[in-house]
């Protein structure tokens, strides 16, 4: 381009920035007339054209979508870290009443051990009577004595297996509950 021609596009262009005309304004005006993008960026320099307040909404509106993106994400990961978080309170939770569970599991089995010992302890007594009954043997009035005793004892076993039985029952019970409450 002529550089008297230049001259007065510079002026014109000088013109048009004082007017408000945005930059992107001035330059799509000067592609239309055929000007090329090289010598775009030289006229905008030598007019020294300054930004308008449209370029800097333009240049706002660019800086809001660039940043919005990366706060948008980082918001979502904040929610993801919370809802980790509340997991990891929730099983936290569930692992401490699944201990108080075992606790009490413990607990029902140690009673029952002690129930089947005091059982245990009851059949050796029933097997040291029933060594001493046989040496009483002999004597005949003595074996219907014994023979009564030994009735009574078998009643009382009866009734001690009746209840073992009801407190296996129970027992198989709570813990079918207890399992019943960890699903």
């Amino acid at each position: 381009m002529e550089d008297s021609k230049f001259s007065k596009v510079i002026e014109i262009v000088k013109a048009m920035n004082a007017e408000g005309l945005a930059i992107s304004d001035i330059k799509d005006s000067l592609k239309q007339i055929g000007i090329k993008d090289d010598e775009i960026d030289l006229i905008i320099q030598k007019a020294s054209a300054e930004p308008t307040v449209k370029d800097l909404h333009e240049a706002v509106k660019n800086v809001e979508a660039r940043v919005t993106e990366p706060l948008k994400v980082a918001e979502e990961r904040r929610q993801m870290t919370q809802d980790v978080k509340d997991r990891m309170e929730d099983l936290s939770l569930g692992l401490e009443e699944h201990s108080q569970n075992l606790e009490q599991i413990t607990a029902n089995l140690e009673e029952h051990r002690d129930k089947l010992d005091a059982i245990h302890d009851s059949i050796q007594d029933l097997g040291e009577r029933h060594e001493s009954l046989h040496e009483k043997i002999k004597d005949v009035t003595s074996l219907t004595d014994e023979m009564a005793e030994l009735r009574e004892i078998m009643l009382d076993m009866k009734a001690m297996m009746g209840a073992l039985r009801d407190l296996d029952t129970k027992i198989l019970e709570i813990n079918k509950q207890m399992l019943m409450r960890l699903k």
